[in-house]
């Protein structure tokens, strides 16, 4: 087995060791002209129906009295490689390695010694050779010095990826000698605060309702309180008759912008409808349906992306989510285009990094209810995937907002039979949470 193949191992074996450590129809969802749907079929229920049956919202699960804590993740052993020779060279580290930290960066430094000529000294993070007195993973492992001696100082700066890292160093003398030391480190995402809105509307005033609207929006509130333990007084809510177009301006523009800095993470999410309006300046514009959201007269009943994308753009949080399960009524076909909303709209937010926009559906599709699961599939399996180990791709213990995204894309896609896909757009990993099971 080549060195490369063995680094490779030695670092799905870390990442695979116990628990490593360290979101209707969607946004772009489309209802083609005003055609809607009140469809039953296979146990599910189109979310398209501005049109659709009303249904009766089911009782909330009851919620614990206690958030439960964050499980406590266990570092696996980092086994050094077999030494070489009679005699190999001796490594003294100026510090060991922390076993947890949130820095980004990690230093290593010490002496190598030798009873003849210490030779070289390298050092690998997660199986990648770190260049002598450079930043980051990726140089070419390489002599601190030039000529060989008995004693051999060297410094390392490497970078450390979120969730469980494997360092060694390694120094060689004259005739082959090797002496080998390996840690484990985690890196711990340092995220500041967690704020969230949380909007969800079921009975509107004149459009028809929807089934579990604020029941998706109820147990994403929970989850955020009860498992991921964020404090009450910063999930601000939004249910059916609180969700007016003022209100949902006001929270998203001003109470958000007022608590989160730049350490902070907010998470959006809003399920009820969407629709499209034409006209003769702007095209079609796409927007979110307040509680008095009037057919025909969305402009100024309704909330435009742009009108959102504006207010998001106040919040100064070094990550933002938003996660959509709604309907958005249309006939554009380009996701980017569909979140523009006729001006900057969405896709501006979502082009700095650490901005994620996890939708329903893509824009030439509605998103389905499932009355079996009595939510949304698209928040029905976001929860799923918050929770549980399948949706944690490469087992760190953590679900960020690229592998919540890879598994509810399948799995609502699997549901569906094919006929709904949600999307992803925006650029940065957002940490979600730890896993539950």
């Amino acid at each position: 087995m080549s060195t490369a193949d063995e680094f490779a191992r030695r670092r799905a074996e870390i990442e695979a060791g116990g628990q490593a450590g360290g979101g209707g129809g969607g946004v772009g969802g489309l209802l083609v002209g005003v055609l809607a749907l009140a469809l039953v079929g296979g146990g599910l229920a189109w979310r398209a129906g501005l049109f659709r049956t009303p249904a009766p919202s089911p009782t909330p699960s009851p919620r614990r009295s206690e958030p439960a804590p964050s499980p406590e993740v266990s570092l696996p052993p980092a086994v050094a490689r077999p030494t070489k020779g009679e005699t190999p060279p001796s490594l003294a580290l100026d510090a060991r390695p922390l076993a947890r930290t949130s820095s980004p960066r990690l230093t290593l430094s010490g002496v190598a010694r030798d009873d003849s000529d210490v030779t070289e000294v390298l050092a690998f993070v997660n199986g990648e050779p770190v260049s002598a007195h450079t930043k980051g993973v990726g140089g070419i492992g390489k002599r601190v010095v030039a000529r060989a001696q008995p004693e051999r100082p060297f410094s390392f700066q490497a970078d450390l990826r979120p969730g469980v890292n494997l360092i060694e160093v390694c120094a060689r003398d004259d005739s082959g000698g090797e002496r080998w030391e390996a840690y484990s480190v985690l890196r711990r995402e340092a995220r500041g605060s967690v704020h969230a809105a949380v909007i969800g509307i079921s009975a509107y005033r004149q459009v028809r309702p929807l089934s579990f609207a604020r029941r998706d929006a109820e147990a994403f509130r929970d989850y955020l309180q009860d498992e991921l333990g964020v404090p009450p007084s910063q999930v601000h809510a939004l249910y059916d008759e609180q969700a007016t177009q003022t209100a949902i301006k006001k929270l998203l523009g001003q109470t958000l912008v007022a608590a989160a800095g730049p350490e902070d993470t907010v998470l959006v999410f809003f399920s009820g409808h969407g629709g499209q309006e034409r006209d003769a300046s702007a095209g079609i514009s796409t927007y979110l349906y307040p509680v008095e959201t009037v057919e025909g007269e969305l402009f100024s009943t309704a909330l435009a992306t742009a009108e959102l994308a504006a207010a998001l753009s106040r919040i100064r949080a070094g990550r933002l989510v938003f996660l959509a399960d709604c309907c958005y009524g249309g006939a554009l076909r380009d996701p980017r285009a569909l979140l523009s909303g006729g001006g900057a709209g969405l896709a501006a937010l979502t082009g700095s990094q650490g901005r994620v926009l996890l939708s329903a559906c893509k824009p030439d599709e509605v998103a389905r209810e499932s009355p079996e699961q009595e939510h949304g599939l698209f928040t029905y399996f976001l929860l799923e995937g918050l929770r549980g180990a399948q949706a944690d791709l490469d087992q760190d213990g953590q679900v960020d907002s690229d592998e919540l995204s890879r598994y509810v894309e399948r799995e609502v896609t699997r549901a569906s039979q094919g006929t709904q896909h949600p999307f992803r757009a925006g650029s940065g990993r957002v940490n979600l949470g730890p896993r539950r099971r």
